[in-house]
């Protein structure tokens, strides 16, 4: 029997011919000390060698800086090329990234995002270290699992580092960005200019003005009184909240009260104000409970977004009412002119109402079904470590 006879008749699996050959790049570095070892430049020349081998064209790039993978929502460029991904007309086919612990060290949340690049708008992710990409199973199964060992990775990591940071705290230096009117100078700074072998926390010329700030509250003086003689006397602006926040903050004593320390601490920073100032200030304000003159009421069912949202011209938060005559919500800028919103979208909305606009916002991270095993698995292994 002539069995060679019957291969014509074999359906043979047509290979998917990628017609769009646009892609972005995105490079990231934890820090300024990797930037400078050259890091970006290794990832971009990866990125372009694979576009290179593999015929694309990069046409937009991102990143290109220093931020941390531990939270999506706070880097900056990371937010910048997803919104771009989203209004662009012409979509890239894929976004490269050197390695996938530079795109996201969050698991499960990189995994949803993820999932919606390729989803709802048809944007794959390509390793161009591995030439692995999400345009087929096995290498987008592969993708997410590298992306839930970077978490882990972060986890290990943070817990390794805990002690460190407890004994760098106990020898009263300091964690983080300082209190307004400080500069930071050492290893891991923002500014490069800022950069020393060791922690060196100054007072600035901002500090000079604050103190005046202390002094006349130690005095008895008005927060919106110390406020106004701030701006006009020195053209130093500084909101009502972030000056109560100034008030309550140990640091300016040169004291230490971190949430990974049991005690208090003795900073090594020159300190702005005595302690005895300090408790004096902390007198006046407990003896004097605030009074605004108004009663502060639980949010309503029809304005849930009250004190969440602010606003994108001024930064400050949204308030809300209700026009009782029409019974229709509003959200409200108290500081910009003409800052009305409907909360709801009604028959004469011009544009649709900001809960179903936020509503529309939240099912862009929706987790998709598919992934729901994923999540489970990385839930699962975090409480496992942690409990």
């Amino acid at each position: 029997m002539d069995l060679d006879y019957y291969k014509k008749f074999k359906k043979t699996k047509k290979t998917k011919k990628i017609n769009n050959k646009e892609i972005w790049s995105y490079t990231r570095v934890s820090s300024i000390g990797q930037s400078e070892n050259y890091s970006i430049e290794a990832q971009e020349e990866n990125i372009k060698d694979y576009a290179n081998r593999y015929g694309y064209k990069i046409t937009k790039k991102f990143g290109e800086t220093f931020e941390s993978a531990s939270n999506d929502t706070m880097r900056k460029e990371f937010q910048n090329l997803l919104q771009e991904l989203r209004k662009s007309k012409q979509k890239p086919y894929a976004v490269a990234i050197r390695t996938m612990n530079r795109f996201s060290r969050t698991g499960a949340s990189a995994i949803s995002i993820s999932s919606d690049l390729i989803e709802k708008l048809g944007v794959h992710l390509i390793e161009t270290s591995t030439g692995l990409c999400t345009d087929n199973e096995i290498d987008r199964l592969t993708i997410f699992t590298k992306l839930l060992e970077s978490r882990k990775q972060n986890i290990e990591r943070v817990s390794q580092s805990t002690p460190g940071m407890q004994s760098f705290l106990k020898m009263g230096n300091w964690l983080g960005r300082p209190p307004r009117g400080y500069t930071t100078y050492g290893r891991k700074v923002s500014n490069r200019s800022n950069i020393k072998g060791h922690q060196e926390i100054v007072i600035n010329e901002e500090g000079h003005i604050l103190k005046k700030a202390w002094i006349w509250k130690s005095e008895g003086m008005r927060d919106s009184e110390i406020r106004s003689k701030l701006e006009r006397d020195f053209n130093f602006k500084i909101s009502k909240q972030s000056l109560s926040q100034t008030w309550r903050r140990p640091f300016y004593c040169g004291i230490i009260n971190h949430d990974m320390l049991e005690t208090a601490v003795k900073g090594k920073w020159k300190p702005l104000i005595t302690e005895k100032l300090f408790k004096q200030v902390q007198s006046i304000i407990n003896d004097k409970p605030r009074k605004s003159g108004y009663e502060i009421s639980p949010v309503n069912e029809y304005r849930p977004l009250t004190g969440f949202l602010k606003c994108s011209m001024c930064g400050q938060p949204i308030t809300s009412y209700i026009q009782k005559k029409k019974q229709i919500h509003y959200y409200k800028c108290q500081k910009c002119p003409g800052g009305n919103m409907n909360a709801e979208t009604t028959r004469k909305s011009i544009k649709p109402g900001v809960n179903d606009s936020f509503r529309e916002f939240l099912s862009l991270h929706e987790l998709n079904r598919a992934n729901a095993g994923v999540l489970k698995a990385q839930l699962t292994q975090m409480i496992g470590e942690h409990y």
